[in-house]
């Protein structure tokens, strides 16, 4: 269930940067502030709902790397929990380059283009946790077998 859950995830957020929506959103967070006169002071609104977003994400991947954990069974457990982890990660992301804090922009955006190291990194281990997942269960399976009297 988890993989199906990653996988749509996966599924929206490529959709989203296909179709523009997330640009589209920021764009939409932005004339908001113009229009209400709060663009100027926007930092002020910026850096708490940015730490209490880096703070949800958190707590979210511990509290579902904790459940990951306990329902999984077997050598998948750590890949499974890998990706459940990088796919969290990625919704913070998301999330941060929504909120669009100058300083983040500039850690994200910046000379080292630390969006894009982040963004194909936690897809990537997604992608290998996931091979490894079904490399490691397609092993068990082979000893489970190996063992039953035939």
């Amino acid at each position: 269930m988890i993989w199906l859950v990653i996988g749509a995830m996966f599924v929206m957020l490529a959709f989203s940067r296909l179709t523009g929506f997330e640009e589209a959103l920021r764009e939409s967070l932005r004339f908001e502030l113009r229009v209400t006169h709060q663009y100027e002071e926007r930092r002020s609104l910026q850096r708490p709902i940015a730490a209490f977003a880096v703070a949800l994400v958190g707590v979210l991947g511990l509290v579902l790397a904790y459940r990951t954990a306990q329902r999984l069974k077997g050598p998948a457990n750590l890949a499974a929990i890998t990706a459940v982890a990088s796919a969290i990660a990625m919704v913070g992301l998301v999330c941060l380059r929504l909120i669009s804090l100058s300083p983040v922009d500039k850690l994200l955006y910046g000379p080292l283009k630390l969006n894009w190291i982040a963004d194909i990194g936690l897809s990537t281990i997604v992608l290998v946790a996931a091979a490894l997942h079904v490399r490691l269960g397609r092993r068990e399976l082979r000893s489970r077998s190996r063992l039953r009297p035939h």
